[in-house]
């Protein structure tokens, strides 16, 4: 089953609607949001956590790139 991207009515593949619960393709949640980088934060040793940065935000990532090798 494919569903259909708001903005530009490409089909989506169910999976990614179910993943990550967006009604936008790919390309359209690029340009709307812009790239996003993730990492896991280890601040708690027994559920550490996901934190989710925007890619153009240069400092932010720095930042937590280096706190996510201290941690590992």
């Amino acid at each position: 089953m494919y569903f259909e991207c708001r903005i530009c009515k490409a089909s989506i593949p169910d999976e990614r609607v179910e993943a990550t619960g967006s009604d936008l393709c790919i390309a359209c949640a690029e340009t709307r949001v812009g790239r996003r980088v993730g990492f896991m934060d280890y601040g708690h040793k027994t559920a550490p956590s996901l934190v989710m940065l925007q890619a153009d935000d240069t400092e932010a990532v720095r930042r937590a790139s280096r706190a996510f090798r201290r941690a590992r």
